[in-house]
């Protein structure tokens, strides 16, 4: 009977705080005009564990830096590259476009095909993992549902259009149609429509179907990391993720960027 009491008061508990957390998505609507998703993310905020740094809206405002190339693994310098998963695994390509990687990728590692010999902005996925060597800026502009990323590298910028679906049938681009969530104390970003023009992993092909989703988020005081999955059945046998981390530097600034070999 004690432990069917003491279970009682926890369900009694549990009832009341998920009122409260209600009342506070409601009050929140009627004071500020805030939309009912928006108070959810703001009472999930409240409601998370603390921690020493920030989570969820507002939280990946800034200048950051690619900590490493964590998508591509270097063995000695005779090595080719290996472009790998989060496991640590080979990357599932088809037949078709195993071979356009061995093609690109000749002793030396002077990739062939690298958008940046030609003086183009590398696009999604393969731009946000560049910022190993130029700074990308984050821009969150709630009231435009609008989150902005700003790249050093080429000038070049993406549009994340907040809580909206994708138009019917969005014009491929190198940046492709983005559409973002969040989720808790992660921002989730949907990309369609990507140029085959782009690639992944500096000389990894990919088809204009392809399906990009970002789960993006603070992992410290000066740490971010961006969890993206590919799924592309014309050019992996299966969905794959692999994830890119950046750190914040002090005093680190945005600086022009002029690409002078337009070969």
């Amino acid at each position: 009977m004690g432990a069917l009491r003491k279970d009682n008061g926890m369900n009694v508990l549990k009832s009341i705080h998920q009122l409260l957390v209600r009342s506070a998505v409601v009050a929140a609507v009627a004071l500020y005009g805030t939309s009912p998703a928006e108070a959810q993310n703001t009472a999930m905020a409240a409601d998370s564990p603390k921690t020493n740094y920030p989570g969820g809206p507002g939280s990946l405002d800034g200048i950051w830096n690619a900590a490493a190339y964590t998508s591509v693994r270097m063995g000695r310098p005779d090595d080719q590259p290996r472009f790998v998963t989060d496991e640590g695994e080979p990357l599932p390509l088809l037949p078709w476009a195993a071979k356009v990687v061995k093609d690109r990728t000749p002793p030396g590692f002077n990739y062939l095909d690298d958008s940046l010999h030609r003086c183009i902005h590398r696009g999604m996925p393969y731009g946000v993992s560049t910022t190993v060597l130029s700074p990308l800026q984050i821009i969150e502009a709630p009231q435009q549902k609008q989150i902005t990323v700003l790249f050093e590298t080429f000038t070049a910028f993406r549009i994340i259009n907040m809580d909206q679906n994708h138009p019917p049938h969005p014009t491929p681009s190198y940046m492709g149609n983005e559409v973002g969530h969040w989720e808790g104390d992660t921002l989730v970003v949907d990309t369609i429509a990507v140029s085959d023009k782009t690639t992944i992993m500096s000389v990894v092909p990919h088809s204009v179907n392809m399906h990009l989703v970002e789960r993006i988020r603070r992992t410290g005081p000066d740490t971010m990391e961006d969890r993206m999955t590919i799924d592309d059945p014309a050019t992996f046998s299966k969905p794959w993720s692999v994830t890119e981390r950046f750190k914040k530097v002090p005093g680190m600034r945005m600086a022009e960027f002029i690409c002078e070999n337009p070969e």
